[in-house]
């Protein structure tokens, strides 16, 4: 009767492994919500970035999530390799993010964005949750976080060395891998 039990227990500890692979990726959205965020780099300051373009993230829902969520990247020019910082402010302390370079341009048929790293590698993508076993980053009680990764040029059909790449900060599993923000990144020369 042990062996049965424990040969259920070991099935039983692959499935709910799997159910969890299949859901904590930081590639997929379930809905696009609707919302704009003026994004700051470091090479900007507060007061021009209202007198000049900012940038911003913009997508439609039928219920768009009240959030102001901006970030703010150093150094301004990423090189592969080194450290990069996500100042991120207007987050939802309750919520769920990832945090990652990623593709500028959305995936047809799938919003869920490309982004460098390998997936599920925290040197390079951010997982950022308060209630979440496993996620990376605590988001402060003012929706503040601070993430800092390996700034990785490349991932699975993706090279920012060649292609718009932006750092983006989009909802975790349990927010439906929404967009949230995001700022225009590039790599200096090696």
């Amino acid at each position: 009767m042990s062996i049965s039990r424990t040969v259920f227990g070991i099935a039983a500890t692959a499935a709910l492994s799997a159910a969890l692979v299949a859901c904590s990726p930081p590639h997929q959205q379930d809905s696009p919500v609707q919302r704009t965020n003026e994004i700051l780099t470091t090479s900007q300051n507060p007061t021009s970035a209202s007198s000049t373009s900012t940038s911003s993230a913009t997508t439609t829902s039928s219920a768009p999530v009240e959030e102001d969520v901006e970030i703010v990247v150093s150094p301004a020019a990423l090189v592969d390799g080194e450290r990069v910082t996500f100042e991120i402010s207007g987050l939802d302390p309750e919520g769920g993010y990832y945090a990652a370079i990623c593709d500028s341009v959305a995936n047809p048929g799938n919003p869920v964005p490309s982004c460098t790293g390998e997936m599920a590698d925290f040197t390079s993508q951010a997982w950022l949750s308060n209630s979440q076993p496993g996620a990376t980053v605590e988001i402060a009680e003012d929706g503040t976080a601070t993430v800092e990764l390996e700034a990785t040029a490349t991932g699975t059909g993706l090279d920012c060395t060649t292609q718009a790449c932006v750092a983006k900060v989009f909802g975790d599993h349990t927010e439906g891998f929404r967009d949230v923000a995001e700022v225009p990144v590039t790599f200096a020369a090696a």
